[in-house]
């Protein structure tokens, strides 16, 4: 069955929506909290954006809105992803961005590589150059917000699931997770 039929694609801040699609002749769109790695046909996926809803806004308001959040202190605009989050990921609710603050590192002037490619002024963005030393952070905030907010959203229509699930699983002895008789871990 198509998820498009068990998981509608939501409106998320401000109206604004995403979803997985497959780039391949396989149509569908597939929420971006659907656990999917790849299209039914073995297809990459990729993220695509409600770019009618995007242009209603000009090229200028986009850029006065960046440049307000930018390095600011007002949550959860001081990332350099997060400061972008309509064109990031934007079903994810303000309470489960988990975010350092990532992003905004510096531009090198990269002189002696323009030289060496004939570039006159060539810039370079090193995004390992953070507080965490990193270049992961920019993916990995965006991921483990959207976990979190899967969480949150499955919570909120199986109240107590999550409790019950923890209590099971700490009732689980490790000498049961190496039990081959209960579980195949060689056909992984």
């Amino acid at each position: 069955m198509d998820s498009n039929e068990q998981n509608e694609i939501r409106d998320g801040f401000e109206g604004y929506r995403a979803w997985f699609e497959c780039g391949s002749d396989h149509p569908g769109r597939w929420p971006l909290t659907e656990v999917m790695y790849r299209g039914p046909d073995d297809s990459l996926l990729t993220v695509q954006h409600d770019l009618e809803r995007l242009k209603r806004r000009s090229a200028q308001a986009w850029r006065q809105l960046f440049d307000s959040r930018s390095h600011t202190t007002e949550w959860p605009y001081g990332s350099g992803v997060w400061g972008k989050r309509e064109l990031v990921c934007p079903t994810v609710e303000d309470p489960n961005i988990v975010s350092m603050y990532e992003g905004h590192t510096n531009l090198f002037w990269g002189r002696r590589l323009g030289e060496d490619l004939g570039l006159d002024d060539l810039w370079l963005k090193l995004c390992g150059n953070t507080h965490t030393g990193s270049f992961k952070d920019l993916g990995m905030t965006v991921l483990v917000s959207q976990v979190k907010q899967m969480i949150a959203d499955w919570e909120s229509r199986f109240p107590s699931r999550i409790g019950s699930i923890l209590t099971a699983m700490k009732n689980i002895a490790p000498s049961q997770l190496m039990d081959r008789t209960l579980f195949d871990f060689a056909g992984l």
